[in-house]
């Protein structure tokens, strides 16, 4: 019997199938070669005109679009897809300004009720206003009448954010007791020019820190806390329901990620208000 050389035969077959498939196989011509689909590109940001008050670091600085207001705001509106021309303007005009139609909306101002034209958001944060006198006066503040018997300086318009015995209080005075300058504010209150001044913590811990090189800062103080953290609320307010109904949706979903506090530890750490006992810092 002939022996089969399988090996032989397995050439003999595989030989003619190749040289076919070349003879038969024609390269693709680049038109007919399927191109990727294009990306659409991201639709570009719609720009709002945003108040943000005036220079009070370290929620906004002045000229520059830079704080943990303008901060918070901007992650809340790019998230919504809107960019941000900040405006200055003291924010007691900001809903003037919003009315007129000279802005989409302001940053930082008290809750109210929705009316047409003007829409108000859920609260973005809570400033802590607080009384601080420096712990060797031995000064007792348990209400806003105990006030009076001081010389104190409080933040611009204070009388409309403190409640109303503070309203009531101040209102009997003869003298003014309001500043813009919050730099000047602090100076006068390691100077000794003041006993006590009204602001929100976290701004007195900035002056703190910027003034130590020209003030003795490091004496130690009482913070004195007789004022309802419900007024302290703020809030944004737009000229469209549809923006600011956007705006808190997109809050929420910052909240929940975790972006609203890492933006709040870009400036400062936040200390929740528990009660509202005085309590001693240095």
């Amino acid at each position: 019997m002939q022996k089969i050389n399988l090996h032989s035969s397995f050439f003999a077959i595989l030989v003619p199938l190749l040289v076919a498939g070349l003879v038969f196989y024609q390269p693709l011509h680049a038109s007919e070669i399927a191109a990727e689909p294009a990306r659409t590109p991201a639709p570009p940001l719609k720009e709002l005109k945003i108040v943000f008050g005036v220079y009070r670091p370290p929620y906004i600085f002045e000229k520059r679009d830079f704080g943990l207001d303008f901060d918070l705001a901007q992650a809340i509106l790019k998230n919504s897809g809107y960019s941000i021309k900040s405006v200055p303007s003291p924010n007691n005009r900001a809903m003037i300004e919003i009315e007129k139609g000279k802005v989409d909306g302001a940053i930082g101002l008290p809750s109210g009720t929705d009316r047409d034209g003007l829409y108000f958001s859920q609260a973005i944060i809570s400033y802590d206003n607080v009384v601080i006198t420096k712990k060797s006066s031995g000064v007792v503040i348990e209400r806003a009448d105990d006030l009076k018997k001081l010389r104190f300086l409080a933040f611009s318009n204070a009388r409309a954010y403190l409640g109303a015995d503070y309203l009531k209080m101040v209102k009997e005075l003869r003298y003014d007791t309001e500043i813009s300058n919050q730099e000047d504010q602090n100076r006068m209150f390691w100077q000794g020019k003041v006993q006590a001044i009204i602001l929100d913590i976290n701004v007195f811990r900035f002056y703190r820190n910027a003034l130590k090189e020209k003030f003795n800062t490091s004496e130690e103080v009482v913070v004195h806390r007789i004022f309802s953290p419900k007024s302290n609320e703020r809030v944004a307010v737009f000229k469209s329901k549809a923006v600011r109904d956007q705006f808190n949706e997109a809050l929420r979903e910052l909240r929940s990620s975790g972006t609203y506090q890492k933006i709040f530890d870009r400036y400062i750490v936040i200390d929740p208000v528990k009660t509202p006992e005085s309590q001693s810092t240095k």
